[in-house]
C-alpha cells in the first residue's frame, strides 16, 4: 500500500493498494453521522473528487469509516499500542455515480481482509493477462 502525503489531495484518494498487476486507488472517510444498523449509508461526495475519480482506468474505492464522537468512545492509547473500536464499510465507485452528491455505500459491505482479494478480483477482472512467449 502507498500512501498519499496528509497535504497531497490531488487524485481525490488517499492510498493505492498495489498488488502485481496494477494498483487501486482508496478514498477513506471518517464520519460520526451513522451507526452499524441498516442497510447502507449515503455520504456526501464533491464533484471535484467525482470528476477525479472517473479519470482513473482501474477501480477506485470509497471507504467509510464510522467512528463515534466524542474520539475517546473509539480511541485508546496504550503502552501496547493503539487500539480503535470502529467498522468500515466500502463500495466500488462507478462512473454512473458521476452526477450524484452522494454515494450509497452497502453495509453489507464492511471491510474486512477479505475486501482487499475482492478489490484484486475486480481489478483482475480488467485487465486480461500477458501473453507468454
Amino acid at each position: 500500500m502507498t500512501e498519499n502525503s496528509p497535504d497531497e489531495d490531488v487524485l481525490a484518494v488517499d492510498c493505492t493498494v498495489d498488488f502485481d498487476e496494477a494498483g487501486v486507488r482508496v478514498q477513506v472517510k471518517c464520519t460520526s453521522q451513522w451507526t452499524i444498523a441498516g442497510r447502507s449509508l449515503s455520504f456526501p461526495v464533491k464533484q471535484e473528487w467525482v470528476r477525479r475519480w472517473e479519470k482513473n482506468f482501474f477501480p477506485v474505492y470509497l471507504v467509510v469509516v464510522l467512528v463515534k464522537d466524542p474520539p475517546d468512545g473509539w480511541l485508546r492509547h496504550d503502552s501496547e499500542g493503539t487500539f480503535h473500536a470502529t467498522v468500515a464499510f466500502w463500495t466500488r465507485l462507478w462512473p454512473s455515480q458521476a452526477d450524484r452528491a452522494a454515494v450509497d455505500v452497502p453495509k453489507n459491505q464492511r471491510f474486512s481482509m477479505e475486501s482487499i482479494s475482492h478489490w484484486h478480483d475486480d481489478l483482475l477482472e480488467l485487465v486480461s493477462p500477458r501473453s507468454v512467449p
